[in-house]
């Protein structure tokens, strides 16, 4: 799990969270594979 930004939001994003979590790990790793071309 990773640690939210926000602790006061945790409760929310315990069932729709997962979703807003594959966008910003979809984020993450286009500016990876930005960063490594």
């Amino acid at each position: 799990m990773h640690a939210p930004i926000r602790p006061q939001t945790a409760p929310v994003q315990a069932g729709k969270g997962k979703k807003s979590v594959k966008k910003i790990v979809q984020n993450c790793a286009l500016l990876c594979i930005y960063k490594i071309n």
